[in-house]
């Protein structure tokens, strides 16, 4: 719903995925007539939204653009923090471990807040499975 400058910028970005400006242009004025009526409660308030309002028929390049625009990561700090921990996590003690362990360990590294994880139902769990080793708690 942004004015065609606005997505001009997103069309040279992505024209290779695109139709050529004319088209697109067509399409972006066709998608902003359909808005402009509409209240601003009736309007999609996300790409995920906008593309489940989009005609795949109609306003292919539309779809498209809301496509991209919905897979795009609005920023990249939760990736960078996930990393800064897998380095950290990843040590040469650990070096023996799976993989799906070592990722439980980062995942817990990361989100500390976790209500449902407690120690007592760490040990319930770690209790249950088999071992090759008796463990007497």
């Amino acid at each position: 719903m942004k004015p065609w400058e606005e997505v001009e910028s997103a069309l040279l970005r992505y024209s290779d995925f695109l139709d050529p400006p004319q088209v697109v242009k067509a399409e972006h004025e066709l998608w902003r007539t359909m808005w402009t009526n509409k209240p601003a409660l009736g309007r999609p308030r996300s790409a995920v939204e906008a593309l489940d309002a989009c005609s795949h028929e109609l306003m292919p390049n539309i779809c498209k653009l809301l496509e991209i625009m919905a897979a795009l990561p609005v920023t990249t700090a939760e990736p960078e923090r996930f990393f800064s921990r897998v380095s950290l996590a990843a040590s040469s003690i650990r070096a023996t471990m799976t993989e799906d362990r070592l990722e439980a360990i980062c995942m817990l590294q990361v989100y500390r807040q976790c209500p449902a994880v407690t120690s007592d139902a760490v040990l319930e769990v770690f209790s249950k499975t088999q071992r090759k080793k008796n463990f007497v708690l």
